[in-house]
């Protein structure tokens, strides 16, 4: 069933509302111990200039901006928060951080490009899309290896693991549908028809729904989970990507990179409930813990919207490197 909606309210930020941060992050070459961030912090992969950058929720501020392969694409924190890994959209590894240094600890040898990143509840297993290679790599993290490539779609790029670590759903963005893989088997068990360009995956907290953003037809289908089939198409901004769900998984904030903009979605009833400007090619997007802060990587403009989602304001806007795409927040701890 498709849900149909009335036009979005389209909320613009006030510009006496907008702080522009543009303090110059510094390179960190000796490996020390970043400042402490007791309210948390936002990381970054900046394409287009091969860079990582942290910011610090409290002050938002740029820490630190260190290099990285080339053309960082999506980035996630192990479950324990100890460890940040990075895809390369033209490397053949995945690197490996440590957030509280930005000091590359390892690498995962892929043998080809990658772009997608999802990791398992338990941080024993990455899932990595290999989008030349039409399959997915599944890794050992401890061993840091390569374990197996299942063989998916076409072009693969959003990969997600289900809370229980039964199911990884992949999109493959030529095919447009999503390939249900068996972890424990090793395959493609289910291939499951979205709308166009299918470009990133995300499940509900409790399992049983996952949202894909089409990115071509403009719209989020819902999967029930229970039978690997669409319930619900939801129409949102122009080139959806990439999505998150509030600390409270009450709303499913996607961005569109066609329109500028933000899509909040209510979860509960499967709608578009508002829709916020923010910046050029609205790209990647993460909440701090407390949730209300969205950060929100504008690819076309090279910085971060910070958004106060109780007003659906931008209330910052903060510089960082060239393309920034994937954003992650790892909780404060005092390091």
């Amino acid at each position: 069933m498709t849900h149909r909606l009335s036009p979005p309210r389209l909320a613009l930020a006030g510009v006496a509302l907008v702080t522009i941060v543009t303090t110059a992050a510094c390179s960190v070459g000796n490996a020390q111990p970043l400042p402490a961030s007791p309210a948390g912090r936002v990381y970054v992969t900046n394409e287009g200039s091969n860079s990582l950058s942290v910011i610090d929720i409290a002050t938002s501020k740029v820490l630190a901006t260190v290099k990285t392969g080339e053309s960082p694409h999506h980035l996630a924190l192990t479950p324990d928060g100890k460890q940040l890994w990075l895809t390369l959209n033209k490397g053949n590894a995945a690197q490996i951080f440590d957030p509280d240094t930005l000091r590359e600890i390892g690498s995962v040898d892929l043998g080809e490009p990658s772009d997608g990143l999802a990791i398992d509840r338990a941080g024993q297993r990455a899932y990595l899309t290999l989008g030349k290679g039409n399959a997915v790599a599944v890794v050992d993290m401890p061993a840091r290896k390569v374990v197996s490539k299942i063989a998916v779609g076409k072009t693969p790029h959003g990969v997600a693991v289900s809370p229980d670590g039964r199911k990884v759903y992949v999109t493959n963005t030529e095919d447009n549908t999503v390939s249900v893989v068996d972890p424990a088997a090793g395959q493609v068990v289910k291939t499951i028809r979205v709308g166009g360009n299918p470009y990133e995956v995300l499940f509900s907290p409790d399992g049983r729904l996952a949202w894909v953003s089409n990115y071509l037809t403009n719209t989020m289908s819902v999967i029930d989970t229970a039978t690997d089939e669409v319930a619900g198409t939801v129409p949102v901004g122009r080139q959806p990507t990439m999505m998150a769900l509030t600390p409270g998984a009450d709303a499913l904030w996607v961005t569109n990179q066609g329109s500028n903009s933000v899509s909040v979605l209510v979860t509960t009833a499967q709608r578009e409930d508002n829709r916020i400007a923010t910046a050029r090619q609205s790209h990647g997007i993460a909440f701090s813990p407390d949730g209300r802060r969205a950060y929100v990587s504008n690819t076309g403009a090279d910085n971060v919207s910070v958004v106060d989602t109780t007003t659906g304001d931008v209330v910052e806007t903060i510089g960082v490197g060239t393309r920034p795409n994937g954003v992650a927040v790892r909780p404060g701890n005092g390091s």
